[in-house]
């Protein structure tokens, strides 16, 4: 458990400065190749509309005995992940709950592998596949320094692990399909960006990243849109509402890094940017490894918004479908 929180934070933090690095806008085009999974060529393994919280389907990760991730304390409760209406709501909110004062969030996997404390729960199936077609429904919270995603990681202990098979995809990858971390940015264009990023190998030196242009992406804190990957076993290709926006053969510094070859879990995330330690919450900075210092947190400060209100992540649906 620990060392999972571990890989995922420092995963976090380099796709952070790879979204704010990419300086590219590209805007996905109506009349673009789109697509939509036949039923007479696709097979639905997986399918949550959150008419209920289904817990045979999902996992409520609670990182470890701390419950902090960033700058935000990780819980369960009913006021912080809930269904309404026929949506899933992952709440952001400050309030002074079971830790003290702070920021308060969560997140949902659907690991069958990874954690074996998972295990204990009888009721609990959970979700991983390989290859295939994934789609969430959406809206994200407009919020500084607040953000959610949809992603994939590998449903293994080997991936991104010391035993990890160097310049190879196929041991498993983070793909991240959707992830909504731009309110910092100056412009309405630029705050509504989407960008889809692949990290292979490591979270350290050993990290190979290749992402896409950043994805206009109109008005995508206020209304519903579909983000997908469709994993075929030559190439990734990724979907706006239908529409292509990315196609690669992961391809890293010239060199052919294959596709993935094991099962991926499904996870749905909200993050706050900053740091806790001892009890203290740093909103919007970050302690650098190296000189100690404590630095801006690259999405912005989540103390510039209006702590009286709460900010969801709001998800109509997933579902993931196999090749008959």
């Amino acid at each position: 458990m620990k060392k999972k929180t571990k890989i995922i934070t420092a995963a976090s933090a380099v796709l952070g400065c790879a979204v704010a690095a990419c300086g590219v806008f590209a805007a996905y085009k109506h009349k673009a190749e789109a697509f939509t999974p036949s039923p007479d060529e696709w097979e639905l393994t997986f399918e949550d509309n959150f008419d209920t919280f289904d817990k045979t389907k999902w996992k409520v990760n609670m990182h470890g005995e701390s419950n902090i991730r960033r700058a935000a304390y990780h819980s369960s409760d009913d006021d912080i992940v809930f269904t309404k209406d026929g949506n899933l709501h992952i709440r952001t909110v400050w309030k002074d709950g079971v830790h003290g004062e702070g920021w308060y969030t969560s997140y949902l996997e659907s690991s069958q592998s990874i954690h074996k404390e998972y295990e204990s729960d009888p009721n609990y199936k959970g979700f991983s596949q390989t290859g295939g077609y994934f789609e969430i429904r959406c809206k994200v919270p407009y919020a500084k320094g607040i953000w959610s995603a949809f992603w994939l990681m590998p449903d293994n202990e080997i991936a991104f692990s010391e035993n990890d098979i160097q310049w190879s995809g196929e041991d498993g990858l983070e793909i991240d399909i959707m992830e909504s971390p731009n309110v910092y940015q100056k412009s309405k264009r630029a705050q509504n960006q989407n960008i889809h990023v692949i990290h292979a190998d490591g979270y350290d030196e050993k990290l190979k990243t290749i992402r896409s242009d950043s994805i206009h992406v109109p008005h995508m804190y206020d209304e519903f849109h579909t983000y997908s990957l469709l994993w075929d076993e030559d190439k990734y290709t990724f979907f706006i509402d239908g529409k292509k926006t990315w196609e690669t053969k992961h391809i890293y510094e010239n060199r052919d890094m294959g596709i993935c070859k094991v099962p991926e879990y499904l996870l749905l995330s909200t993050e706050v940017a900053g740091s806790i330690e001892d009890g203290k919450i740093y909103e919007g900075k970050v302690r650098n490894g190296n000189t100690g210092k404590l630095e801006d947190f690259w999405c912005g400060n989540p103390a510039d918004n209006d702590k009286s209100k709460s900010y969801d992540f709001v998800v109509d649906y997933v579902r993931c479908y196999k090749r008959k």
